[in-house]
């Protein structure tokens, strides 16, 4: 509603633009301000919740289409350990010692495999946040342990 539509139906019309102040202002024109206020804040409510609704049909709408340009060929992984070992070779082979677990997700499934849920990435950071072999550096951003670097002695069962 433009400025002037809201003086015209509140009354104010010129008065308002002539510097007239609140305390002049008649019981009308402040119950039909109270209205506008009341109709701009229904109005605002109902376009949050259509903004809710069209979020989620577009994060369904990328899951689908994520699935259906996936390769055909791709492999779930279910446990943390299998996810946890790729994770590691993937951090093992990466140009940079730390990465962000979305890069990480990237490459996960850029060789080929799918991680159920929701959210996938999500998923994945739940699996390697537990995990003692990955050190959180920074938020979202992992890197290999000490213990889990490569030329880190490890102890064999005999």
């Amino acid at each position: 509603m433009s400025e002037s539509a809201i003086h015209t139906e509140a009354g104010t019309g010129a008065d308002a633009d002539s510097g007239t102040d609140a305390t002049t202002i008649g019981q009308a024109q402040i119950e039909a301000l109270l209205t506008i206020r009341s109709h701009c804040a229904e109005k605002i409510r109902q376009n949050q919740a259509e903004l809710a609704k069209h979020q989620e049909q577009d994060k369904q709408a990328a899951r689908l289409l994520q699935l259906l340009t996936s390769p055909t060929n791709t492999r779930p992984l279910e446990s943390r350990s299998e996810t946890c070992e790729l994770v590691k070779d993937i951090l093992q082979t990466a140009d940079d010692s730390q990465m962000h677990y979305r890069a990480i997700y990237d490459r996960v499934t850029e060789r080929g495999y799918e991680i159920l849920g929701k959210d996938p990435a999500n998923s994945l950071l739940n699996r390697i946040c537990a995990d003692p072999r990955f050190k959180r550096v920074a938020a979202g951003t992992y890197r290999l342990s000490e213990s889990a670097s490569p030329g880190a002695s490890v102890a064999t069962a005999g």
